[in-house]
């Protein structure tokens, strides 16, 4: 609970081989339109051991999407932040096991909402961030190596919402067009390039789901 009585929410969590757990989400300040990012890591016993904590300048609403974590325990996290001087921005950030912030990405297009949809990490720490990229009806899908630099980026132009990697590396793309009536799934290799790509109208089965559950995380 913040100390200013307003409402708190996790958004995701995960618990790490010692029984450690992180929880990402949002707190709100005294402001009702003002919402911040933190990210927490609990003891087994439940005791905070410490707490992240990124609030976007001129006070307006960032939601946190997506936690991971790496072998050597540092802690990634995916949020859609806004700010007064352009659109909604993708923000990456990456905790070291002390919970001190080793390096931020702030991905502002600046004419449009860019708006964080998934996070994935393969065996090499690399990661891959799937985001709107126009306003959600579009996508781009960016890959950063482990000191946050950038590898590539490839932009796509359907709107896919959903990722998941599978057990040989290759990224699975949920999505959907006109009110989700129009199914998509995309299946990518570690360098963006497109393997598979359907799209069953109208199919009884949601691919939303389909490709979660097709796929499973190798980490």
């Amino acid at each position: 609970n913040n100390p200013n009585n307003k409402e708190d929410r996790a958004v995701d969590l995960l618990v790490d081989n010692s029984g450690n757990g992180f929880v990402v989400g949002n707190n709100a300040s005294y402001l009702s339109y003002d919402a911040n990012v933190t990210v927490n890591k609990f003891s087994t016993s439940g005791l905070l051991q410490w707490e992240g904590f990124f609030d976007s300048p001129g006070n307006q609403m960032d939601n946190a999407v997506r936690v991971i974590k790496d072998g050597s325990h540092a802690v990634y996290t995916l949020s859609t932040v806004n700010n007064n001087v352009s659109k909604a921005d993708v923000l990456i950030t990456k905790y070291n096991s002390k919970g001190v912030l080793l390096w931020q990405i702030n991905y502002d297009t600046a004419a449009v909402d860019n708006g964080a949809y998934a996070m994935e990490m393969d065996a090499q720490k690399n990661i891959y961030v799937l985001f709107g990229a126009s306003g959600g009806w579009d996508t781009k899908l960016m890959k950063y190596d482990s000191l946050g630099t950038l590898i590539w980026d490839r932009y796509y132009a359907d709107p896919f919402y959903v990722m998941n990697m599978d057990n040989t590396g290759q990224l699975v793309l949920g999505g959907g067009r006109s009110g989700y009536y129009d199914n998509l799934c995309q299946r990518v290799d570690q360098n963006g390039n497109t393997l598979s790509y359907s799209t069953p109208v109208n199919a009884a089965v949601n691919v939303f789901a389909r490709a979660i559950s097709s796929a499973t995380d190798p980490i």
